[in-house]
């Protein structure tokens, strides 16, 4: 309810503050005070009759003029209504209490206190009355009311106190039920009024809530703890301190609200200097912009005089700003000009809306000063009514603008539109020619149609002008086309030959050009429209022909039996085949846009992972894959990322073909692979076991044989049979079944033979590539190195003389598919006169019958010992 009227109000505060704020300082401290005294201070009294009014004088003036200064703000309007009661409780209860300090202690003295606090109750509870009967304008003089019967009723109290009611009980000092009764119905009154301002106070006013509410509640309590006091007690004195307490408050509180308002005033004025200075700038830039526009602006009064001309104005009427205020358009104009001006100006006045009219300003004569100083101007006349605060029209502005040179140049359009009109059909024509281009899926006849029509629109006369087309055995016309004298015709090329004809013809003569009725220019257009018409033909065809190859490719990609599909930057799918579709098992709407990063089977397979690969190094990468069908069926798929550019933009195609039956045919073949190979190995393994038990059975033989020359024999085909069965030993042993490891068989064969003969004194060197043979090529190639070196063994270092070491060195070399195997040896070698190609021993017979089934070239050479060459294809 307090502050200015009409702000808003809300609901109660929090039972916390309430009791925080009110109840514990002005309520529940004063009664623990009061009990305290009772208790302890009963006997106590202190009769001081200046110091109680001196306390109740200072409260009555502060209430006065409290009350004073609530009716100059309610006045000023600053106040809400409902202060109204606040005012007459401050002036009853003001006024009394200043009756009340000024008598002796008495029945008087007890009843104009109790007066003072009783209607000081009731009229502060009205303010839980609505603010409309506050307003109520019989009621605005209720203070000056309310002071006119305190004083009344303080002054008869005073000279007539034998009419005063009891206010003590005889013999005691303590007070009657009457005194008590108004104390404690005024009390009551202050503490409605304490609720209500908890109940309605504004939210923008909590520390006037909280003063005015301890206000109030002081001011209850002082008159409920009246009951348990006695006259000059402590308690007596309590409560008076409390009601000192109660105007101190309130004069608190309008001192807070005076400095609120003083604040508010002094921000509202510096507000209005700085306005105040805004509106003066504002003032100056509007003046400015009047004064230096480009467009003359001028300012009448309802009489028509000028009241502001500005430089634009006073130029064009050659003028001075001085000479043209005050004067009337009468004044400067001819009687016609002004007249009109003064019409226009009347309507815009009645109308009180602006208006817009042309207006023409001619060369004056010399008998009107004002004059356009360079002739006749065509100006746009803005005329807008002036209003004033109160909304009424004081004038006329009127905004001037020279169109002279636009009216001009507008008209120089105009003449060239029309001169070069016949120009702009043509180039309508040839830009239309080259918008019916554009049609991609419009047939060439329907197109060669629209051309025709078009080309007989565009000529001088279309009227009476007709078109035709023809191209090879084709031919079309325009409606109006007739075969009339009056035609001329242009060739239409076709890649360099003449293929047909535009024709473009009149219905009837008209005056004759260059060509009878047609014009220079028509000529030069109908040239470039056969030239326009092939070159459209042949693009045609071009684009039909691009067309063709485009579905042809297309069926081709479609009926591809490989899975394909194209993926963009983002992994999105952009194409894809009917074979993808099929293998996927995912439709074409599903695909398309689907985005590969998000499927399931391509992030479980590594296909996203592998695409990704092949995008950051820009390479092809193939990757094989498997999927589980619905029907638990392993399929196994190869897929091949191809990653390309197309118009600057990343592209990556997938290639996915079902692998599926190759896979299990490769299965199957290795698993026959396989079991050969095991085969085979069984095999050699048998064959080196049988060779293993023939050489054991010589080896048996051999010691029941007592001949040296047949022991010789039998030992040289044991070493025959183990070199034959040390192939076999390695075929078995290595992985490759097909092939044998020379080097390493030629090693082994020369410490078996070392071992058999004793030679730990021969120094054998190996000279020797890691060459793998054949075993049809192997096995007759360990014979005759077996034999060679037996033969070394046996007869090339038995002339060796002390400490002769003798050197036995195998080489095998492969150059251009083309094998050497030599064995040489630092021995006597053969006789001078010996003949090895007709020997008939048993070991030259074998080597040179395994040269000629190696098909190679046999050697025998004495040079420093014996060295035998072998040059065989492997």
């Amino acid at each position: 309810m307090l502050g200015n009227s009409g702000e808003g109000y809300k609901q109660s505060l929090p039972l916390y503050r309430i009791l925080l704020t009110t109840v514990l300082p002005s309520a529940v401290l004063p009664v623990g005070i009061a009990t305290l005294f009772n208790m302890y201070l009963d006997k106590w009294r202190w009769i001081n009759e200046p110091f109680h009014s001196f306390v109740e004088s200072v409260g009555s003036f502060a209430a006065v003029v409290l009350s004073g200064f609530i009716i100059i703000m309610r006045r000023n309007k600053q106040l809400s209504p409902s202060y109204l009661w606040v005012a007459c409780t401050l002036m009853g209860m003001g006024l009394l209490d200043g009756f009340h300090a000024g008598v002796a202690s008495g029945p008087t003295f007890v009843w104009l206190h109790s007066l003072a606090t009783f209607v000081g109750g009731l009229t502060f509870a009205l303010i839980v009355l609505p603010d409309r009967i506050s307003e109520l304008s019989w009621l605005q003089n209720a203070p000056y009311l309310m002071a006119f019967l305190s004083v009344l009723l303080g002054t008869f109290s005073i000279l007539f106190p034998e009419s005063v009611p009891d206010m003590a009980k005889i013999g005691v000092n303590n007070f009657s039920f009457t005194a008590e009764l108004m104390n404690i119905t005024g009390g009551i009154g202050f503490l409605i009024a304490w609720c209500q301002f908890y109940q309605r106070t504004p939210e923008n006013f909590s520390l006037e809530r909280t003063l005015l509410a301890n206000h109030c509640l002081l001011f209850g309590m002082a008159a409920l703890l009246f009951h348990f006091s006695f006259l000059w007690d402590a308690t007596w004195w309590l409560w008076h301190m409390l009601r000192l307490l109660a105007y101190i408050i309130i004069l608190l509180f309008f001192f807070n609200l005076y400095n609120k308002k003083v604040e508010k005033l002094c921000y509202s004025q510096r507000e209005l200097k700085k306005r105040t200075l805004e509106l003066e700038h504002t003032q100056r830039h509007l003046s400015d912009i009047i004064e230096y526009s480009p467009t003359a602006i001028t300012l009448k009064d309802r009489a028509g005089k000028f009241i502001i001309v500005n430089r634009k104005f006073s130029d064009l009427f050659a003028h001075s700003q001085k000479q043209l205020i005050g004067k009337t358009a009468t004044d400067l104009f001819p009687a016609d000009t002004a007249q009109q001006q003064h019409d226009e100006d009347v309507k815009v006045i009645k109308l009180g809306k602006a208006t817009e009219v042309e207006e023409k300003y001619c060369h004056l004569t010399e008998e009107k000063s004002c004059h356009i100083a360079k002739g006749t101007k065509t100006f746009i006349v803005d005329r807008f009514p002036l209003k004033g605060s109160n909304n009424e029209i004081y004038g006329v502005g009127t905004v001037m603008t020279d169109i002279s040179e636009r009216n001009r140049v507008e008209t120089e359009r105009k003449k060239l539109i029309t001169e070069n009109a016949g120009r702009i059909k043509e180039l309508n024509c040839l830009y239309g020619l080259s918008r019916l281009a554009e049609h991609a899926d419009t047939a060439l006849t329907h197109i060669l149609k629209e051309m025709a029509e078009l080309i007989a629109s565009s000529w001088q006369h279309a009227d009476y002008a007709g078109a035709r087309i023809i191209i090879d055995d084709y031919e079309t016309t325009s409606d109006t086309f007739d075969k009339t004298p009056w035609i001329q015709e242009a060739p239409v090329m076709l890649n360099g030959e003449t293929r047909g004809f535009v024709q473009v013809c009149y219905s009837r003569k008209f005056p004759d050009a260059d060509e009878g009725p047609f014009q220079k220019e028509e000529r030069h257009l109908l040239n470039e429209i056969a030239v326009r018409v092939g070159n459209i033909i042949q693009r045609k065809n071009a684009d039909l022909e691009l067309r063709k190859t485009l579905e042809f490719n297309n069926k081709i990609i479609e009926e591809f039996p490989v899975g394909l599909s194209v993926y963009n930057r983002a992994g999105e799918c952009i194409a894809i085949n009917t074979c993808m579709k099929k293998i996927t098992g995912f439709s074409q709407k599903q695909q398309l846009c689907s985005n590969y990063n998000e499927i399931d089977y391509w992030l479980d397979t590594g296909l996203c992972t592998a695409a990704k690969q092949s995008i950051a190094l820009h390479t092809n990468i193939c990757h094989n894959f498997e999927i589980e069908d619905a029907s638990g069926k392993q399929n196994f798929f190869k897929g091949i990322f191809v990653p390309f550019m197309l118009r600057d933009e990343q592209r990556l195609l997938l290639m996915i073909e079902d692998v599926t039956e190759r896979k299990k045919a490769e299965d199957d073949l290795k698993a026959a692979l396989l079991e050969k190979e095991s085969l085979l190995k069984e095999i050699h393994h048998r064959v080196k076991n049988n060779m293993q038990i023939v050489a054991s059975l010589m080896f048996l033989q051999a010691q029941s044989i007592k001949n040296q020359e047949a022991l010789d024999i039998l030992q040289e085909s044991q070493d025959r049979v183990k070199s034959m069965g040390l192939v076999h030993e390695l075929l078995y042993q290595s992985g490759n079944l097909s092939k044998v490891p020379f080097k390493e068989y030629v090693e082994i064969l020369i410490s078996s033979l070392r071992q058999a003969y004793g030679a730990h004194d021969v120094l054998f060197q190996i000279e020797a590539e890691s060459i793998d043979l054949p075993v049809d090529t192997a096995v007759p190639c360990g014979l005759i190195v077996n034999e060679l070196i037996t033969n070394s063994l046996k007869h090339a270092f038995q002339n060796k003389k002390g400490l002769e070491t003798g050197i036995l060195t195998i080489r095998f070399i492969r150059k251009n598919k083309i094998c050497l195997l030599s064995v040489s040896d630092n021995g006597s070698g053969f006789p001078t006169d010996y003949d090895w190609g007709v020997s008939n021993t048993l070991g030259l017979h074998l080597i040179r019958t395994l040269a000629s089934q190696l098909d190679g070239d046999l050697q025998f050479e004495n040079q420093g010992g014996l060295l035998c060459q072998l040059r065989f294809s492997a």
